[in-house]
């Protein structure tokens, strides 16, 4: 696959499942590769998966010392090199992100960016600026497959950094908003709530059932899909859609 990004996503609905079916040596392989991918995306879905579990008490009791210990390295490793100046070769990719992308921040309600700002970190905040104004003037969307469309009439609202002009990427994810969450919203208004609220009615209920692992597992590509990919039609898609909504783990293949 030629976006690391994706590669993770996918990955983490089998990287839950072994956790949970306890099979280690199948799950440090796959936890490897994401690291390797350099994804951030990956990273928040590892992340999700040793939290998400927390939520309960008796997990939370036997995992918290994880957490913390967890937490206390990231933090004491991010500060260590926060004051670091940010070079585009030699500082660490995570932390530059970070920083970039919080001087950034303003311009979801401006449009305008500053000239150093990062190709990852303008693709959605570029991509979020287009969807506020579209939901803006359309609260009840543009419709589906209009994206493209409405980010050709608000992209002049936009002023990107001069180097991403010259390199020809300052409409990137014009086609897709970088994200499916973002995407939805611009194509269907105030209804891409609604059917987002369905999604975390529908994932409390499943993780309350600890037989449900399969579907469970799914809820995290399900997440970051909609933080960061914005095709309606990947191929995994509606197989991983398919197994969050079906209401049993029977085996259909079997006579």
């Amino acid at each position: 696959m030629s976006e690391p990004a994706h590669y993770a996503a996918i990955m983490l609905p089998a990287t839950y499942f072994f956790l949970r079916d306890k099979k280690y040596l199948r799950l440090s392989m796959l936890v490897i590769t994401i690291f390797l991918s350099k994804s951030s995306i990956g990273f928040i879905g590892l992340a999700l998966i040793i939290i998400l579990p927390l939520i309960k008490v008796k997990f939370f009791l036997k995992y918290s010392w994880l957490v913390i210990v967890l937490l206390g390295v990231s933090v004491f490793y991010l500060s260590s090199i926060w004051n670091k100046p940010v070079d585009e070769n030699k500082s660490n990719p995570l932390v530059r992100k970070i920083k970039e992308t919080n001087k950034s921040l303003s311009a979801i309600y401006t449009g305008k960016f500053q000239k150093n700002t990062n190709l990852s970190s303008y693709a959605f905040l570029s991509n979020a600026f287009i969807t506020k104004e579209v939901f803006l003037d359309k609260p009840l969307g543009a419709g589906l497959g209009s994206y493209r469309h409405e980010y050709e009439k608000y992209y002049s609202l936009i002023k990107p950094p001069p180097y991403l002009i010259t390199l020809k990427h300052s409409k990137i994810n014009k086609t897709d908003a970088n994200s499916l969450f973002l995407r939805m919203i611009a194509d269907l208004g105030i209804f891409a709530f609604l059917f987002f609220l369905y999604f975390v009615f529908r994932s409390y209920i499943l993780f309350k059932n600890d037989k449900k692992i399969e579907q469970q597992s799914v809820f995290f590509y399900l997440m970051l899909k909609l933080i960061r990919e914005g095709h309606y039609f990947p191929p995994e898609f509606y197989f991983f859609l398919l197994i969050f909504l079906k209401n049993n783990n029977e085996d259909i293949t079997c006579c």
